[in-house]
């Protein structure tokens, strides 16, 4: 009898001991928690949302803004003084200083291309150091970068009416083409870095014409020669195997072999446009005079998949193929490619320019760098 309460009695203690330590890890875990639950309140939280909050980044130095754009998550700055680089999250990485009297900027993945119109100088930038400082011979006109590194820069000839010189990212000339009678006005390149589809204007018979080229630069022959009459290409850009030859008076749809597929005719007077990477051409409309305006978005076939009527002046617009920025003298509006209003901001500061970088973008006057939610 005595050995079964013994045994009984052992069962409970063991019982309760099994219990009580439960109980002390349960202690122990919820005490945890309210430690994560504090560390992330006071800590982590603050920190997470500082990184991402919307208002003021950057205060300026309030030079007049020539430029902006962003190289991968890096917003850059040109003014009449400096080139600038910035995080995404507004520390100032590196500042260059220029006395050009026209810079121009160009970039491509994580390079920056810094010239002056006119000049004879150029330097290939990044937010550590300068990757490439040369001097040309003749006056630069034109100059960009490719994602391989191959840059082509376009300059007065005094023998031809513009000459293109492609080198490689050490500076070694690698193609040299020269234009007797048409200015090159655009180029882009094609196959990673490896050819380049160009936009020149002339005359024919006392008409403009507009030519547009095809080159590979293992090559010596053009790979094709399109002819635009009674057109002024702008801008030349390459959407998803396609050409959009932008004009001042319509848009010439072609294939990548410089055959002509549609012809959009302007209805109003073109005032901004946009050429994308990513298979869409962003084109604004409007009169001279009046602020009401169209903002029309085309894909890569020249179909209209997108258009919106707008009553404010627009200071600029921005595209990178995935959404549309447009930035009035009130408000930046935000949409996406079919132009369905993703977010609204006010226009507080009199910004100029526009960059974005994923959900994010950056209104930017001459006095500072504004953050806000694209959606």
């Amino acid at each position: 009898m005595n050995d079964r309460l013994n045994i009984n009695t052992y069962k409970k203690q063991k019982k309760r001991k099994k219990l009580i330590r439960c109980i002390k890890w349960l202690i122990v875990a919820f005490g945890l928690c309210l430690l994560g639950i504090f560390i992330w309140v006071l800590l982590i939280k603050p920190q997470f949302y500082k990184d991402n909050s919307t208002g003021l980044l950057v205060s300026l130095s309030g030079d007049p803004i020539v430029d902006c754009t962003n190289s991968e998550s890096k917003i850059v700055v040109l003014t009449n003084k400096e080139l600038i680089f910035y995080s995404d999250k507004g520390t100032k990485l590196r500042t260059i200083n220029h006395s050009a009297i026209s810079p121009v900027i160009n970039n491509c993945g994580d390079y920056i291309m810094l010239y002056e119109q006119g000049g004879t100088n150029y330097s290939i930038e990044n937010n550590n150091n300068t990757i490439l400082s040369e001097t040309v011979e003749n006056k630069i006109m034109l100059g960009k970068i490719a994602e391989n590194g191959n840059i082509a820069i376009v300059t007065e000839d005094e023998r031809y009416a513009c000459s293109l010189t492609v080198y490689d990212k050490s500076a070694n000339q690698i193609f040299k083409w020269n234009l007797a009678e048409n200015l090159i006005v655009d180029l882009q390149f094609t196959n990673k870095g490896k050819g380049c589809v160009v936009a020149t204007i002339g005359a024919s018979e006392g008409f403009t014409k507009g030519v547009v080229y095809g080159l590979n630069f293992s090559q010596s022959r053009e790979l094709f020669k399109t002819d635009i009459e009674n057109s002024m290409p702008i801008s030349i850009g390459l959407e998803g195997g396609y050409i959009h030859a932008v004009c001042d008076n319509k848009m010439v749809v072609m294939d990548k072999n410089g055959s002509k597929i549609k012809d959009i005719i302007y209805t109003q007077k073109l005032k901004q446009y946009v050429t994308t990477q990513n298979n869409y051409t962003v084109l604004l409309f409007g009169e001279e005079v009046k602020f009401n305006c169209n903002i029309v978005v085309y894909d890569k076939l020249g179909s209209i998949i997108g258009q919106i009527e707008s009553n404010n002046n627009i200071r600029c617009i921005k595209s990178d193929g995935n959404n549309v920025l447009v930035l009035s003298d009130n408000s930046v509006i935000c949409y996406n490619m079919k132009l369905e209003t993703l977010s609204t901001h006010e226009n507080k500061q009199s910004a100029v320019k526009l960059v974005y970088i994923g959900a994010f973008g950056y209104d930017i006057s001459q006095n500072q760098i504004n953050k806000f939610y694209i959606y």
